[in-house]
C-alpha cells in the first residue's frame, strides 16, 4: 500500500512539475502507469486541494465556469495562475482567494457571473444578450398571419419561441 501511494503520490508530482521524463528516470517510475495514473487523477483534483495551471483556466473558461475579463491575456501554458493574475483575467470572488502570497487552490477560484440578468449568457466566453427576432411567417386569410417569433443568440441558437396570430406579417 506505501508503494502504491507513493507512486500516485510521485506521478501527480512529475506532472505538475512538468518533469516527467528526467523525474521518472530518476526514481524508475514507468511514464504509461505515471500517465495512466495522472489521467485517472484528474476528476479527484478538480474536487481537491491542487493549483490551476492558466490552460486549466482557459478550457474551465470556453465551458463557460469562467467569465474572462481578458481572455487574450492568460496565457496557453502549464504555468499556475496566481492570485493577482486570477484577479485581473477573471470574474471571481477575491475575498475567496488567499492573502499571503501563496498560489490559489481550485477551490479558491470561485466564479462571480458578471452575465446575469434576463435574456443573457456566455457565448464562446464572452457575455451575450438574446435578441427578439421574427424567424418565420405564415399568411393565414386576409390580412391575418402567423408570426414565429423567439430570442435569439448571437451564435443563432434560439429559446423561448412562439407563434402569434396577427394582423400583418412580422419582418
Amino acid at each position: 500500500m506505501k508503494k502504491i501511494t507513493a507512486v500516485i503520490s510521485l506521478c501527480i508530482l512529475c506532472n505538475l512539475a512538468n518533469a516527467q521524463m528526467s523525474f521518472n528516470a530518476v526514481f524508475g517510475v514507468n511514464p504509461s502507469l505515471c500517465n495512466s495514473i495522472w489521467q485517472a487523477s484528474k476528476f479527484w483534483l478538480t474536487q481537491s486541494n491542487y493549483l490551476v495551471t492558466h490552460k486549466e483556466i482557459r478550457q474551465k473558461v470556453s465551458e463557460g465556469y469562467f467569465e474572462a475579463l481578458d481572455l487574450s491575456a492568460i496565457p496557453d501554458d502549464d504555468k499556475c495562475i496566481s492570485a493577482e493574475n486570477a484577479k485581473l483575467w477573471l470574474s471571481i470572488d477575491a475575498s475567496k482567494l488567499p492573502a499571503n502570497g501563496r498560489l490559489p487552490m481550485w477551490q479558491e477560484l470561485v466564479p462571480v457571473s458578471l452575465c446575469t440578468g434576463p435574456y443573457k449568457r456566455m457565448v464562446n466566453g464572452i457575455c451575450e444578450t438574446a435578441i427578439f427576432r421574427c424567424i418565420e411567417t405564415y399568411w393565414v386569410t386576409g390580412d391575418i398571419w402567423n408570426n414565429h417569433y423567439a430570442w435569439v443568440w448571437p451564435d443563432n441558437t434560439f429559446f423561448e419561441d412562439f407563434w402569434l396570430e396577427e394582423i400583418g406579417a412580422c419582418w
